[in-house]
């Protein structure tokens, strides 16, 4: 029983992480797009 409930949390939290690093990657590279986008 614990351990699927170790399972589970981990899997929450790298899906967490994945998650918040996709969303920031994108955040840059929309940032960079929009600069480029500026500087024309």
């Amino acid at each position: 029983m614990s351990d699927t409930e170790s399972m589970r949390k981990s899997r929450i939290s790298w899906d967490s992480l994945s998650h918040s690093s996709s969303v920031s990657f994108l955040t840059s590279l929309g940032a960079e797009i929009f600069d480029n986008n500026m500087a024309v």
